[in-house]
């Protein structure tokens, strides 16, 4: 029931915020409760017919990188990413990132693998070199580890797809599945999926597009921040093979369709974006350093600290913070490649280097500059022990 309620995009406010309610007072209480439910239903769909419906309900976009978001309402978990990615309702959306949260948290922190050293490779490559590793997750329950696997192997991937893809959801609204109606509910699915594969979602009456939504992007990369912290290795994983950082970055230089959207909610988003990179950057993981360095990932980064004004302004405050933590951690990969590549004087004679504009208010660039500096002396120096 309320799976049906929260996987309803013309239910009211106050059902899903009544139904939210619930599932938070349990959550709360007991999040295993949430896990085992989640845990079962996909058991029992392993055991039946339904597990082709289930397998087939991930993203799949179509050529004009358009996705239709089908929930089944008996899936919970789903519902409530359902919500996350539909709502716009400030409140509900808050409601429905804790409930996340507190499913995600689990007490398996920091289940990275072991890493692996050697210079820059093909992206596909490292991955698999990593997948190959005998990775050792830290001590967890079985449920905690099952359900970890399940969430990133069936469901993270609609927490990301609104980043990744324009969302439509069905007028339509699929009913409760039983033994009796799943193949008729599972050709429901499959014929709304293949006729959405095979034209633009905007000539289709039956499905509408979910609006953008500052507000809701802010509360989902506050979710997938905290699972870069949490699940360390998981989420290691998921970020080098779809490149997610990449694409949540290149918000940074988006332009608001109208100036007050931007003084709202735009400027909470790429706050939102620069703390993912922020929570990548302390993880201190060399595969994360060699994604950001193979893709220039930088880029967008320093293109919004250009066009925003230093002093009093969070932007280029976090900014400059996560410059200045790559230079005392020393991270030397990162070092390396912020001076050579973006410190260097602009070629356009009108333009500004970064040093330039920092400089009248804070050293930072220019201390990043002398720690790389000492780095490449310390390498030269043949006296060096290292």
């Amino acid at each position: 029931l309320l799976g049906a309620i929260l996987s309803d995009p013309y239910v009211g406010v106050d059902e899903q915020g009544a139904a939210l309610e619930m599932v938070s007072v349990v959550a709360m209480h007991d999040p295993c409760v949430i896990r085992r439910h989640c845990l079962q239903g996909a058991g029992t769909a392993a055991e039946s017919s339904t597990n082709e419906m289930f397998s087939c309900l991930r993203p799949d976009p179509n050529d004009h990188r358009e996705v239709i978001f089908i929930c089944p309402p008996n899936d919970l978990l789903l519902s409530i990413l359902f919500v996350m990615s539909t709502a716009a309702d400030a409140g509900i959306l808050l409601q429905t990132s804790e409930i996340i949260r507190i499913i995600l948290d689990t007490d398996i922190v920091g289940d990275q693998g072991t890493s692996l050293n050697g210079s820059f490779m093909n992206e596909e490559n490292d991955i698999n070199a990593m997948n190959s590793q005998n990775i050792r997750h830290d001590t967890g329950s079985e449920e905690q580890n099952s359900f970890l696997a399940l969430f990133y192997d069936r469901y993270i991937q609609w927490l990301v797809a609104p980043f990744q893809y324009k969302m439509f959801i069905s007028k339509s609204i699929l009913p409760l599945l039983s033994e009796s109606n799943q193949d008729e509910s599972f050709s429901a699915i499959n014929r709304i999926r293949q006729e959405f594969k095979h034209c633009s979602a905007s000539e289709e009456k039956s499905l509408t597009s979910v609006a953008g939504c500052a507000v809701r992007s802010s509360f989902t990369l506050e979710i997938l921040s905290f699972c870069v912290r949490a699940h360390v290795y998981r989420m290691k994983f998921f970020i080098l093979r779809t490149r997610l950082l990449g694409t949540i970055l290149k918000m940074l230089c988006q332009k608001a369709p109208h100036p007050h959207q931007m003084a709202s909610g735009g400027k909470c988003l790429k706050l939102a974006s620069l703390k993912f990179l922020r929570s990548v950057l302390s993880v201190k993981d060399e595969f994360y350093h060699r994604h950001i360095v193979q893709y220039n990932l930088f880029a967008p980064v320093f293109d919004a600290f250009r066009i925003t004004p230093v002093g009093r302004n969070l932007i280029s405050s976090a900014v400059l913070e996560m410059c200045d933590f790559i230079r005392t951690e020393n991270i030397k990969s990162l070092l390396e490649y912020i001076v050579t590549k973006h410190l260097t004087k602009s070629a356009s004679p009108g333009e500004k280097s970064l040093e330039d504009i920092a400089n009248p208010h804070v050293d930072t660039f220019a201390q990043l500059r002398r720690t790389h500096e000492e780095n490449i002396g310390m390498h030269l120096d043949p006296n060096n022990e290292e």
